[in-house]
């Protein structure tokens, strides 16, 4: 019996999983979201995050989220006890969730949908977040203008939230063991009131842009304003005299908004 309950939790490649088994991670993930009462927890996978979670008195409320059939049955059949708990089989980038609704998101998620899943929050829930990702994408999202590292989500993200990091993870943390290191962080919303459209231009420029980070931004701006429709004779000032990875996102915003009544 203990084999065949063993075989139903077996991590699968091509779903990207690898399991957290580190007790530390779980308690740091529980001190963040200390005091939250309605939570999104993305990917589930085996339950070991929600445990540490559930520690928490203020908890009212959890919505599991995960995509692996197998794993959420076996979840459910952990927590059917308790009453907070409310398992999702679904996509967490198409999941039916008003994510407004709740007070925080949180989760180890696989590496492969950070960029989606990150620019999904962005638009759609822009409050308190705690993840575990691959250091890389973590050390980027808190990148300067002008570093190797800054980039398109970079600005994005740091449109609606300021980014704090925090415990960097070996692979040694999961099972199997990743190739790559992973760090916790935590994302507090920023007190500005930008709305979708805007966030959507911003990374319709970003994307544009980025794609050739190195050039003058002058030059690029102005040609991939022109791809999002806007043409224009003037552009701030701020950016003649630098390269496209050394706008902050203010400069990101502006240029956006140009042609906008926003």
């Amino acid at each position: 019996m203990q084999k065949e309950k063993k075989a139903k939790i077996r991590p699968k490649k091509k779903l990207d999983q690898h399991f957290l088994v580190s007790s530390y991670v779980g308690r740091k993930f529980s001190q963040l979201l200390y005091k939250k009462k309605k939570l999104v927890e993305i990917g589930v996978g085996t339950g070991f995050l929600t445990k540490y979670i559930l520690r928490c008195r203020s908890v009212e409320s959890l919505v599991a989220i995960e995509i692996d059939d197998d794993l959420i049955t076996e979840f459910w059949l952990q927590y059917t006890y308790d009453s907070r708990i409310s398992p999702l089989l679904s996509d967490a980038l198409n999941s039916p969730l008003r994510l407004e609704c709740f007070d925080a998101v949180y989760g180890s998620i696989p590496y492969s949908i950070t960029g989606p899943l990150l620019s999904l929050l962005v638009k759609n829930f822009r409050k308190p977040v705690v993840l575990l990702i691959q250091r890389e994408v973590a050390q980027r999202l808190a990148a300067s203008p002008g570093s190797n590292e800054y980039g398109r989500l970079t600005v994005l993200v740091r449109l609606v939230y300021n980014v704090n990091l925090h415990n960097i993870v070996p692979p040694t943390a999961f099972r199997p063991p990743p190739k790559v290191y992973s760090q916790i962080v935590e994302l507090i919303p920023r007190d500005n009131t930008l709305n979708n459209l805007v966030i959507e231009r911003v990374e319709s420029l970003t994307r544009c842009m980025f794609s050739e980070r190195r050039k003058l931004a002058y030059k690029i701006a102005r040609k991939c304003l022109e791809k999002i429709g806007v043409k224009t004779s003037t552009l701030p000032a701020e950016i003649f005299g630098k390269r496209v990875y050394e706008l902050d996102e203010k400069v990101f915003l502006k240029l956006s908004l140009m042609g906008s009544d926003k």
